[in-house]
C-alpha cells in the first residue's frame, strides 16, 4: 500500500512540476508578448508624433504659399491698374494706346512720323514724340521702353540704294525714334531698347492700301518691371 501511494505521489509530483513549468513558460511568453506590444506602441506613438510635426510644417508652408499667392495677385492687380491708367492717360492725349500681354503699346503710324520711304522724323513726328516723351519721363518714368519698327510687305523701291530690305528700314525708323527719345527728349538710355520686325507682325491685311498703311508703324511698348 505504501509503495502504491509513493508511486502515486511521485506521479503527482511529476505532473505538478510539469504544470508549474508549463505555467512559467506561458508567463514568459506573455511577458515577451507584452514587451513586444509596448515596443510597437512606442513606435506608433513616435510615428504619430512625426506625422503631426510634418502636418504642422505643411500647414505653415501652405499658409506661406497662400500669402505669397495673395501678394502676387495684389501686385499683378496693381501692375494692371498702372498699365490701364497709362493707356487711358495716353489716349486722352490723342495717342492710339492699348494694353496687351502686360504692356502698354502706343501705335504711331509712319505717315505721322516720317516722309514716305524715309527714316528721318518730320516736324509733326517730333511734336508727337515730344508729347509722348513727357509722359514717359513723368509719372511713368519707372517703365522700360522698347521702340519697335514695322513695315508692310511692299519691297523697298524709292530708297533701295539705302535699304536692302524692310528689315533695315524698320530698324532704322525705330532707331531714329529711340535716338530722339534719348538725345532730344532726355529719356535715360538704359530704359530704351530697339526692335525691328519688318513685315512679320502685321496688324491688318497687306492686300489693301489701307491695311498696308496700318502695318507701316512704329510701336512704343512700355513695360512696368516686376517689383
Amino acid at each position: 500500500m505504501t509503495g502504491r501511494v509513493t508511486k502515486a505521489g511521485v506521479v503527482f509530483a511529476v505532473l505538478l512540476a510539469a504544470s508549474v513549468l508549463t505555467g512559467c513558460a506561458e508567463t514568459r511568453r506573455l511577458r515577451a508578448d507584452n514587451q513586444r506590444l509596448k515596443e510597437q506602441r512606442d513606435q506608433l506613438a513616435e510615428s504619430v508624433a512625426a506625422c503631426k510635426e510634418q502636418a504642422a510644417a505643411l500647414a505653415d508652408e501652405n499658409a506661406r504659399l497662400q500669402n505669397d499667392l495673395a501678394a502676387a495677385r495684389e501686385n499683378l492687380e496693381e501692375k494692371d491698374s498702372r498699365l490701364e491708367e497709362m493707356r487711358a492717360r495716353l489716349e486722352e492725349r490723342g495717342f492710339d494706346a492699348s494694353v496687351r500681354g502686360g504692356v502698354v503699346a502706343v501705335n504711331l503710324p509712319t505717315q505721322i512720323l516720317y516722309p514716305s520711304g524715309s527714316a528721318a522724323l518730320s516736324s509733326g513726328g517730333t511734336d508727337k514724340l515730344r508729347s509722348l516723351a513727357g509722359e514717359l519721363k513723368g509719372e511713368f518714368s519707372d517703365f522700360q521702353i522698347e521702340v519697335q519698327g514695322h513695315t508692310d510687305t511692299d519691297p523697298i523701291r524709292i530708297t533701295k540704294d539705302k535699304y536692302r530690305s524692310n528689315w533695315e528700314l524698320s530698324y532704322d525708323r525705330a532707331q531714329t525714334v529711340a535716338y530722339y527719345l534719348i538725345n532730344d527728349a532726355g529719356i535715360d538710355p538704359e530704359r530704351v531698347h530697339v526692335g525691328a520686325y519688318s513685315k512679320y507682325q502685321p496688324v491688318a491685311s497687306n492686300e489693301t492700301e489701307e491695311g498696308k498703311a496700318k502695318n507701316r508703324r512704329v510701336e512704343i511698348v512700355a513695360l512696368k518691371p516686376a517689383e
